[in-house]
């Protein structure tokens, strides 16, 4: 039979020990990445070093430029400064390296404030020749344009 005064003594004990086991954390897991491909066969040949090129372009009616750093090589990331050049300013720009299509790439906005943004793409899993730099502009009445820049 139990002693009513080791009653209080077996509950402590009890609380004791499950809030030692509560202390015990896991470390969060960081999963694998999932390599991103366009179905389209790697092409070694059309990876690009895109060391701080510049290069004007049009997107519609809008001319900018774009200060590229990084290598077009599968999972790679290239940072780009983009400049409004003259022509209507964008609301939304944003870029993409792959298929037109945009199928397997990650898109990305850039961030930006008066007239120029900044934005970093990442490269999908496979490289093809049929990939580019895509940028998509959006006016504030939603009206969209985009181009590609062929990295060599």
């Amino acid at each position: 039979m139990l002693n009513t005064h080791s009653l209080p003594l077996i509950t402590l004990s009890v609380l004791i020990a499950t809030l030692a086991s509560c202390k015990k954390q896991e470390e969060p897991k960081t999963p694998e990445p999932v390599p991103q491909t366009t179905g389209i066969s790697a092409d070694p040949a059309h990876e690009a070093h895109v060391d701080m090129i510049t290069h004007e372009f049009n997107v519609g009616d809008t001319r900018l430029s774009m200060s590229a750093n990084g290598t077009a090589e599968p999972n790679a990331e290239i940072h780009l400064l983009i400049n409004h050049v003259s022509g209507p300013v964008p609301e939304i720009i944003r870029i993409w390296f792959g298929p037109r299509s945009g199928e397997g790439a990650m898109k990305t906005k850039a961030s930006g404030h008066d007239d120029h943004w900044h934005g970093h793409v990442v490269c999908p899993g496979t490289i093809t020749s049929q990939d580019s730099l895509w940028f998509e502009v959006q006016y504030a009445n939603s009206e969209k344009d985009s181009t590609a820049i062929k990295l060599k």
